[in-house]
């Protein structure tokens, strides 16, 4: 239990954080700050981040926008953009409020999606440059 990292795919264009069960704030940190960011260094191009949700939750809500922004201001400059996979209704909420908050910066790279197979489609038309619709 807690999270876990890896390339998505063998091309190392999206990067899936798996949150499973309970986890801490500080393994978010961990993981932003450090993991993400040392595997988008491996490659010169585009990463995407899918953070499946589907079997995990937030510790808190307390300051998980602020978690959220930090992490997210991190990433390299080929950082792609985030999908948030299988939330619920909260985490579903939260990524909305994030996105209306922060929409000229980082919110606007922020998806939800309730399946992976969503979340690659949002990839597609991000890349394509067309306006995304949040789930």
């Amino acid at each position: 239990m807690g999270i876990s990292v890896e390339w998505y795919n063998d091309d190392k264009t999206i990067i899936i954080q798996n949150y499973d069960g309970r986890w801490s704030w500080e393994e978010f940190h961990e993981l932003t700050n450090v993991i993400v960011p040392a595997m988008m260094r491996e490659v010169p191009h585009t990463v995407h981040i899918f953070s499946d949700f589907t079997n995990g939750d937030i510790p808190s809500m307390n300051s998980a926008l602020t978690h959220a922004k930090h992490a997210l201001s991190s990433f390299g400059d080929n950082w792609g953009c985030l999908v948030v996979v299988g939330g619920n209704s909260v985490i579903n909420m939260l990524v909305n409020l994030f996105r209306q908050l922060f929409n000229n910066s980082v919110g606007s790279k922020t998806f939800a999606a309730p399946t992976l197979d969503i979340a690659l489609d949002l990839v597609v038309q991000y890349q394509a440059n067309m306006e995304v619709s949040p789930e």
